[in-house]
């Protein structure tokens, strides 16, 4: 399931070898290629950024790659994604756009992926923390009209400390700021329920960065 990022080979020891190894660093680069197999981000290889940063990385003159990036639906099945790779900058991204169609058709989508950090020190302490938290913008939620299951939020949370995404650390924060902030509130006291629930059970998780959410092999890839 990986992508191996390797040199077009040398022609032999000739004048156009020669040539070629006398281009300077950017031609050099431009001459790497990526493998037509799909790039998983469902270990810790490899990190998916949702941004528009590619279109920056091509007005600059740095050659990028498109190639076909795959998430992890909750119910362990793969999510192709049109993902960008610029070889200047050794990193993958996916639009906001494409990221979005694919979270409103398959739900919340597992794997090794981040959003641009917004915000500053200046907006305090807990400023993130709020409704539309960090936890939320990976799906993970007790609203009741997502309705997800047990498994379901516990799975979320698993793959954000399994991939590296999110901390442990910072996962108990947000589910204590949560339960703190709505602790009094009586409509809230489901809510509660579930996050304390959450609460323990990410207390007590064993991290592996080995596990993989993915049930199906990697002949799934090749239909």
């Amino acid at each position: 399931m990986a992508v191996y990022i390797r040199k077009q080979p040398l022609v032999g020891e000739d004048g156009c070898a020669a040539a070629r190894r006398a281009q300077s660093d950017t031609a050099a680069t431009s001459i790497r290629r990526i493998s037509p197999d799909p790039v998983v981000f469902d270990d810790n290889r490899y990190m998916l950024i949702v941004s528009e940063a590619a279109d920056a990385c091509r007005r600059r003159g740095h050659p990028v790659e498109r190639v076909t990036g795959v998430l992890v639906s909750l119910g362990g099945k793969p999510v192709r994604l049109p993902v960008d790779y610029c070889q200047r900058c050794k990193k993958y991204f996916v639009s906001a756009k494409a990221f979005a169609a694919r979270r409103e058709a398959h739900g919340p989508l597992l794997g090794r992926y981040k959003f641009p950090r917004t915000g500053g020190a200046q907006e305090g302490r807990f400023s993130s923390l709020a409704e539309e938290s960090v936890l939320k913008r990976y799906g993970y939620t007790v609203s009741r009209t997502d309705d997800l299951k047990m498994g379901q939020r516990r799975l979320i949370l698993a793959s954000l400390m399994d991939r590296g995404v999110v901390s442990k650390m910072q996962i108990e924060r947000y589910l204590e700021f949560d339960i703190s902030n709505a602790r009094k509130r009586s409509d809230r006291k489901r809510a509660v329920e579930r996050w304390s629930s959450d609460l323990e059970w990410v207390r007590s998780y064993s991290i592996d960065p080995k596990r993989r959410f993915l049930v199906d092999t990697y002949r799934a890839f090749r239909l």
